[in-house]
């Protein structure tokens, strides 16, 4: 049984928070091993503290984003954007 809010071809909320939520994390290693990489190149102090801030600065403010953005294209119809390309291209 669906719920009422699922369409055929959409994803569910759920899908998408888990797909943020598991693209962010990996994300997140990445950025955290680049920050610490860069901090410790500039003989900061902190090196680990600096760079755990960066990472969740990062993580909570991208998967916000990321969701937004995921549930934004969800709201465009399939072939919308194939279709105002195409349009451009006639005219």
């Amino acid at each position: 049984m669906s719920h009422p809010q699922h369409l055929p071809g959409k994803e569910s909320r759920w899908r998408s928070i888990l797909k943020a939520l598991t693209y962010r994390l990996s994300a997140t290693v990445i950025t955290f091993l680049l920050a610490l990489f860069v901090f410790q190149q500039a003989n900061c102090d902190g090196v680990l503290e600096r760079s755990t801030a960066v990472a969740l600065l990062e993580l909570g403010s991208k998967f916000i984003f990321y969701y937004l953005h995921e549930r934004a294209w969800q709201a465009v119809p399939r072939g919308k954007i194939r279709s105002l390309f195409s349009r451009q291209k006639s005219q």
